[in-house]
């Protein structure tokens, strides 16, 4: 059984994702914008698709832990930390350009090396250069492409580029 704690940082609330987070994540995903940008997620959003998403993260089984990012009761977007050590997030676009992400993702890889992360690795689509930013304001590194991905929503397979950040201790 993984452990899914709570994380708080400054403004924000990180907890698990819960089933009833099911209509603000429905309203999200069905963002052509968000959908762009992350491989997992097609426009327009398969009937279902949202629920099975969150079937399978909240399921005690899963070594992931995905949270929501909270400020009240508002769910702004979603942030998880795979089992092997890699980060992947979506924010809510009304709430892009403000810190948010960068101040989520800083308590999450402080939480992988508290946990014992060596290595807490990410990726992003080669366009996706709002999303290199958060990663270097979280200390990792470009250190390549990735494999190529298909995107779904783009009917496309996309660059990609690797960044990492090691556990210095």
């Amino acid at each position: 059984m993984t452990h899914r704690p709570t994380l708080k940082t400054d403004r924000f609330t990180l907890s698990p994702l819960v089933l009833s987070d099911e209509p603000a994540i429905e309203h999200y995903v069905s963002d052509i914008r968000i959908a762009w940008m992350v491989s997992s997620i097609m426009h327009p959003n398969p009937e279902g698709a949202t629920r099975a998403f969150l079937e399978r993260v909240v399921d005690p089984a899963n070594p992931d832990v995905t949270w929501s990012i909270r400020q009240e009761d508002t769910l702004l977007g979603v942030i998880t930390l795979r089992g092997n050590g890699e980060l992947g997030y979506w924010l809510g676009p009304d709430h892009w350009g403000k810190g948010i992400m960068t101040e989520a993702g800083k308590a999450v890889v402080d939480h992988a090396f508290a946990r014992g992360e060596t290595r807490v690795h990410a990726q992003r689509f080669a366009d996706n250069e709002a999303s290199g930013r958060v990663l270097e304001k979280l200390g990792l590194n470009k250190v390549g492409f990735d494999e190529p991905e298909f995107c779904p929503t783009r009917d496309a397979i996309v660059e990609k580029y690797l960044y990492e950040r090691k556990n210095d201790g």
